[in-house]
């Protein structure tokens, strides 16, 4: 009996200490030895809600390229440069000052520390302290091409915990998508007010789409052989109650970014159907209309099926539509793309590809997928009334496309001067505001019955 007592007091004292183990991996980051980000939350909601936080910075940190750093270099060695930096960050707090640091997961990090300073003098001390660290890492590591970026917040008295401050300084740090060495942004009004725009925004899509507060906007496109509108492209605008008007590259990414993008692009199309019978009806002139395509429809194989059904209830031909992607979206997502456009062809639509030229297309890409018209982006054409070698660049580009079979229109044709380049060039067609900006509806009707002329 007395060796069982013994062996259950040795059993219980191991669960204990197990436990003690398990408490103590919750309590710390098992890679860098800092604060779990549980247990982070947890002491800063403590000293939010007991008032000892105010005018504190919470500091949210990340490395950029962090993943291609592993790749270039071994996981191994990834954990190794954030252990350095966890142990880095701490050799660089000052003396006496109280923080709370952890790592939320991967190379992102969190630093809660009494601000001592001035926002800009702020700022520049932890611009100071990311380039330290990334000299240390280029001289170990001269490929690493890394970059810190960091989005601070000040919390305010009005803040309603710890989420929130986290929320506001991550917010901060995504604002950061350019290329210098150090990148260090500071949640201020601005920022605030933006951020609550875009969740407005996110959350607002089912009653504006109910409220029919998006309003289809037409901008022509002009043939150059006899200066003929010759179609237009749908493009969105968001009229919001108050009257203020959204344009869509505010509130497109955010839809793209919350995947449903798709709804919002089925409405326009509808719009634009409904747009096309009315006329039909009417007996108005008509010109085919371009509608942009979200690259999301290429992982639904149903999404050509979707937009014939959308035709089918407004009678209207799909000779009438043209389907514009761009570019970035037909690299990245190549293979998708080339079945959705090849569904599209077989249905009866027209193709086109957007920004052509803006930085991603390959030659050999735009020739396997399924395309009739390649629109120029406006890079091909902003400095050509200066230079003569810009010209010749553009006339190869324009009269290579045409020998591949595309229809070649180019956009954003802001003056006259550049629409006869353009004519001289080759080019089939332009489109922009030297003609006419996109306008609602029943301004575009009238200005299919005006001449254009150069």
């Amino acid at each position: 009996m007395e060796q069982k007592d013994k062996r259950d007091a040795l059993m219980n004292r191991e669960i204990l200490q197990k436990i003690a183990s398990l408490e103590e991996r919750v309590k710390t980051d098992p890679l860098t030895g800092l604060l779990s980000f549980s247990r982070f939350k947890e002491e800063v909601e403590y000293l939010m809600k007991e008032g000892y936080a105010r005018d504190h910075l919470m500091i949210y940190t990340d490395f950029r390229g962090f993943k291609y750093f592993n790749q270039k270099y071994g996981y191994l060695t990834g954990d190794q440069l954030l252990k350095a930096f966890s142990k880095y960050i701490i050799e660089m707090m000052p003396e006496g000052i109280e923080s709370c640091f952890t790592r939320i997961v991967s190379d992102q990090f969190l630093l809660l520390m009494p601000c001592e300073y001035g926002e800009e003098e702020t700022c520049e001390i932890i611009k100071r302290i990311n380039r330290e660290f990334v000299r240390r890492m280029n001289l170990r590591f001269p490929q690493s091409n890394m970059i810190i970026r960091t989005g601070v917040y000040k919390i305010r008295t009005d803040c309603p915990g710890v989420s929130s401050a986290i929320d506001a300084a991550n917010y901060a740090r995504k604002q950061i998508n350019n290329n210098n060495g150090e990148c260090v942004v500071i949640y201020d009004e601005r920022l605030r007010k933006q951020q609550h725009l875009e969740n407005e925004i996110m959350n607002g899509l089912d009653d504006a789409l109910l409220k029919r507060e998006f309003q289809v906007y037409f901008q022509p496109k002009i043939a150059l052989d006899d200066y003929r509108i010759v179609g237009a492209e749908a493009l969105v605008r968001w009229i919001r109650p108050d009257g203020t008007m959204l344009r869509p590259d505010f509130f497109i990414p955010l839809y793209e970014k919350n995947g449903r993008i798709a709804e919002l692009d089925y409405y326009i199309f509808e719009e634009v159907a409904s747009f096309i019978q009315k006329n039909q009806k009417e007996g108005r002139k008509l010109v085919p209309i371009s509608v942009n395509v979200s690259a999301l429809h290429c992982m639904n194989e149903q999404a050509a099926e979707k937009y014939l059904q959308i035709l089918k209830k407004y009678e209207v031909d799909p000779g009438m539509l043209e389907m514009e992607l761009t570019e970035t979206a037909t690299v990245l997502q190549y293979d998708w793309i080339n079945r959705l456009f090849g569904s599209f062809r077989k249905a009866g639509f027209r193709t086109s590809l957007d920004d052509f030229g803006s930085g991603y297309s390959i030659l050999n890409l735009i020739m396997d997928v399924p395309l009739d018209v390649v629109k120029l982006d406006r890079i091909f054409i902003e400095k050509c009334d200066k230079s003569e070698r810009e010209i010749q660049f553009l006339t190869q580009i324009i009269t290579m496309l045409k020998n591949l079979g595309f229809y070649v229109l180019c956009e954003g044709v802001e003056k006259k001067e550049q629409a006869l380049i353009l004519k001289k060039a080759g080019c089939d067609g332009i489109q922009g505001n030297w003609f006419s900006e996109a306008v609602p509806a029943d301004q575009f009707e009238k200005l299919l019955n005006v001449p254009v002329t150069l």
